[in-house]
């Protein structure tokens, strides 16, 4: 009988952690959310964009499409980084799932 209330006052201590602890993440990945969505499609245009350029570049290798494609690959890992400083919970939420 014993084992059985420890076990039962367990499971419901962690059942009201988990809801707390979920609503919390839930509540910071909806005020995250209109900031990860812009930043991601600012990151799908710049992908494109670097598509377009690293095809130009080979056809034409010149020193100006080399730097253009320079800068949008550093606009890309710079909007990279704002993900991960302005949006840290849903940019954990993303790596803890692919790695799943």
């Amino acid at each position: 009988m014993k084992f059985f209330k420890f076990f039962v006052l367990t499971f419901f201590f962690l059942s009201v952690f988990s809801y707390f602890a979920i609503n919390f993440i839930h509540n910071k990945m909806e005020e995250e959310y209109l900031t990860y969505y812009s930043l991601s499609n600012k990151i799908n245009q710049l992908n494109d964009t670097y598509s377009l350029c690293s095809g130009l570049m080979q056809v034409n290798p010149s020193k100006e499409n080399v730097e253009s494609c320079n800068l949008v690959f550093t606009n890309i890992e710079l909007t990279v980084k704002k993900i991960k400083e302005q949006t840290p919970y849903i940019y954990y939420y993303t790596l803890f799932i692919n790695d799943i």
